[in-house]
């Protein structure tokens, strides 16, 4: 059961996001729907935390967004256009779906287990986490890895706001969420740093 009345359209939000970093052959469209996707978790830990608490993982979120962005765009040979078959788009989609599939059966047991987390909170954790997993396990591109460890990342950090609500804790997690946009710009330009000067 969902608890708010905003609940399905920002899971909708999530799982389209999701989806569409598994399919999309642009980097510009992958970090369209990674900034999307932090819009969305802000909105929903915005029902547990204060505005203040809720726009840290905004900023750092978006930052990281930024900062890949800068590196993809000032890397020339830094492609994500994976030359997948139709037939590899279908397999993502069907992925994605056995991904929900497992979900549903998961978030009544997850429920249980944590009584304090709400339901609509397990739903966006759990599928942030179950996507960003399928996506790391498709790819070896540097910077979908990286997308699709935000992911997983960022689902944690949405079940982690239900149960800690320290000024502290929130900044460092948005700390480690731009430690690991940057880590992702450095593998990105890595290639290019290991060229010898003509």
């Amino acid at each position: 059961m969902l608890d708010s009345p905003f609940a399905l359209p920002l899971l909708l939000l999530l799982g389209l996001t999701s989806v569409m970093m598994l399919l999309a052959r642009s980097w510009k469209l992958m970090v369209a729907s990674l900034a999307l996707q932090y819009l969305a978790a802000f909105a929903l830990i915005l029902l547990i935390w204060p505005v203040n608490m809720a726009l840290v993982k905004l900023v750092a979120g978006l930052m990281a967004c930024l900062i890949l962005a800068a590196a993809l765009w000032n890397t020339p040979d830094a492609l994500v256009d994976e030359h997948f078959a139709p037939s590899g788009r279908i397999f993502r989609l069907l992925a994605a779906g056995l991904v929900l599939i497992i979900i549903q059966s998961g978030v009544t047991g997850l429920q249980e287990w944590l009584p304090e987390v709400n339901s609509t909170t397990i739903w966006a954790s759990l599928l942030l986490i179950g996507m960003g997993l399928l996506h790391l396990g498709l790819t070896t591109h540097p910077f979908r890895s990286v997308a699709g460890l935000l992911t997983v990342y960022l689902g944690f950090e949405i079940v982690y706001a239900s149960l800690e609500n320290s000024a502290l804790v929130a900044g460092l997690l948005a700390g480690l969420t731009v430690g690991f946009s940057l880590v992702g710009a450095y593998l990105l330009a890595a290639p290019d740093l290991e060229k010898e000067p003509e």
